[in-house]
């Protein structure tokens, strides 16, 4: 992807590293906190700690990506490609974990049953479209860019993904 530096990115960038060091402060209180109350952690506890170091591993990753955009460099596709697959993971886990929440998961109910195959198919299938759209805008649209019919058949997958997550 050969992208220019613009005043932006270096907005960007500072946030990018602030949130990275917000993150990595959070984890740390969350790990101390954890090894405090170790014989009552519940396992969606467990759960929510990942997705702090999730986030934290995006934010350092996208501080990167914005880093070698100031310095002139071109950011490789690969770069994109990973920054786009994290991102797009960690917002399908945190759909889903909030769903199971919902559900009771970790609190009332010990145990998801059944329903625990169609949650994973859920966030795999919001997951998948919710990619393709990512990595297909941030990659191949500044070469071919799309029509808004092509814009709008590109997102209804995601919006019906997202719709389904919501209803249920």
């Amino acid at each position: 992807v050969s992208t220019q530096s613009t005043g932006s990115s270096g907005i960007n960038a500072e946030y990018g590293g602030v949130s990275s060091g917000v993150y990595a402060l959070l984890a740390l209180i969350w790990l101390i906190i954890c090894g405090i109350h170790w014989r009552d952690i519940l396992q969606i506890q467990l759960w929510i700690g990942g997705m702090i170091a999730l986030t934290m591993i995006e934010m350092s990753v996208f501080c990167s990506k914005y880093q070698s955009v100031n310095n002139g460099k071109v950011v490789p596709d690969s770069m994109v490609i990973f920054a786009e697959l994290l991102q797009t993971f960690k917002h399908a886990l945190s759909r889903v974990l909030i769903l199971i929440i919902c559900m009771g998961y970790g609190i009332v109910k010990p145990r998801l049953g059944s329903t625990k195959h169609l949650v994973f198919a859920l966030g795999l299938a919001y997951c998948l479209f919710v990619s393709i759209d990512g990595i297909y805008t941030q990659l191949y649209s500044q070469k071919n860019p799309l029509t808004s019919r092509q814009r709008l058949y590109a997102h209804i997958p995601r919006a019906v993904i997202n719709a389904i997550l919501i209803w249920w």
